[in-house]
């Protein structure tokens, strides 16, 4: 089917997301939408496009098994940017 050169399948997901940059001396948080991850990586979809290569952590709000809320971060880095207009990302 295709050319697929992924190494992991993505699963496709709609999560909330909220980033910062880690080099910055203040967290300046960006927000994004999860589109797809896999073992590899992520895709956030998002109008806050950073640089390749730049670190960033990113938080990911889960619900607990007793319906508590729970803020998972996630650190890695800028790996491919998206630009076409309505799907952009990082």
């Amino acid at each position: 089917m295709g050319d697929e050169k992924r190494k992991y399948p993505r699963v496709p997901v709609n999560a909330f997301v909220r980033f910062y940059e880690e080099i910055r001396v203040s967290r300046k948080y960006l927000h994004g939408i999860i589109k797809n991850y896999s073992r590899g990586g992520m895709f956030i979809g998002t109008k806050h496009l950073l640089s390749k290569g730049t670190i960033v952590t990113v938080e990911i709000p889960l619900e607990t098994e007793d319906e508590q809320l729970a803020i998972v971060q996630v650190r890695g880095f800028v790996r491919r940017i998206q630009e076409t207009p309505g799907s952009e990302g990082i």
